[in-house]
């Protein structure tokens, strides 16, 4: 069902199988869910409006998003008033939204699987939600930092040691395996996505699961890269990143210096475009931020606070003279400054 104020659409042409980018998907449930909230103005739906007939993906998105909706469940009429108020029967907003971008992304065994579990990736062994972070020690010593809105499964047996990152990011700080001071033989040390497997070497890495890819930075040691479809390897040393699908791997890049910042909690900027700044800060609040497309190129240095996203924001368009509309509490807008009355 729409949720309300929904305009009617066409007939879907979508299917699960197709990917969906994750911006895209994420944009997608984020009108979705200002929609079910019941706090869109007319404004808001003619933006809506502007936004599906602007791109072709746009208008896919929106219908995946409420193709999702119906068979999971997700949005039904009598949360569709509160969802973005409060929690309602256990689920709050910030893991109905991260859910349903989940369930928008997924591949079509994995939609298909999550139809009757929508908050799977939230009973995983360990997850945040979005604006959180986490550390967690492993039976073995390992220790992991989770970042926002991630979730992860671990599974360790007498062969190997096994992560599953079902979504979001991870800092993974390997140690020694206690078999070894048994007299066994060391077990394997893997980390999953959905693409193929990263196999560290005595290693500080971190591992994101982003759009159809997985992106891999190696701190420290060396991380061997197995895409699932392929029985290509390659391995990345210390200092460097590399994204690999499911049947490639992308040439490997030197690593930024401030790679690991988000675990301080900070997103740190060199030279980045707003628009794409503004994209990394979004997934630390829930809701919409976003700025008009004129100031979209303007390049950004610096470094924000996650934990405080009002001040960030505020020192942001400070910095670049900017001005910020809260259309609602989950939209966010910068502007240049003769576009605010």
């Amino acid at each position: 069902m729409h949720p309300a104020g929904a305009m009617s659409t066409s007939p879907s042409v979508d299917s699960p199988g197709t990917p969906l980018d994750r911006a895209v998907a994420t944009r997608a449930a984020r009108w979705f869910m200002l929609l079910a909230s019941g706090e869109a103005s007319d404004r808001d739906r003619q933006a809506l409006e502007r936004w599906r007939r602007a791109d072709s993906e746009h208008e896919r998105a929106w219908q995946r998003a409420e193709q999702v909706s119906r068979k999971a469940g997700l949005v039904p009429a009598p949360i569709g008033q509160a969802v973005l108020r409060g929690p309602v029967r256990g689920i709050d907003r910030r893991k109905a939204l991260t859910t349903l971008v989940l369930l928008m992304t997924a591949a079509p065994a994995g939609w298909l699987a999550v139809q009757s579990t929508p908050w799977r990736a939230w009973r995983a062994d360990y997850a945040t939600a979005t604006g959180q972070q986490r550390r967690v020690t492993l039976p073995d010593g390992t220790q992991v930092m989770l970042n926002t809105a991630s979730a992860v499964d671990v599974a360790f047996d007498e062969r190997q040691r096994r992560l599953l990152l079902r979504q979001g990011e991870i800092m993974v700080t390997t140690a020694r395996d206690p078999q070894l001071a048994e007299g066994r033989p060391a077990r394997a040390f893997v980390v999953e996505t959905a693409e193929g497997q990263a196999m560290p070497v005595g290693t500080r890495f971190i591992v994101r699961q982003a759009s159809g890819r997985s992106v891999v930075s190696v701190l420290e040691g060396a991380v061997e890269l197995h895409p699932r479809d392929s029985g290509a390897s390659h391995l990345l040393r210390a200092g460097y990143s590399a994204g690999f699908t499911r049947d490639s791997i992308a040439p490997e890049q030197r690593l930024q210096a401030d790679a690991a910042m988000w675990t301080r909690g900070i997103v740190a900027a060199q030279d980045m475009r707003l628009d794409r700044l503004l994209a990394e800060l979004g997934r630390y609040r829930t809701g919409i931020l976003d700025c008009d497309p004129a100031i979209g190129g303007l390049r950004v240095t610096g470094a924000f606070q996650v934990n405080d996203m009002d001040a960030a924001l505020a020192n942001l368009a400070q910095l670049l003279s900017l001005d910020i509309r809260y259309r609602t509490r989950w939209w966010v807008t910068l502007l240049p400054a003769e576009k605010t009355s």
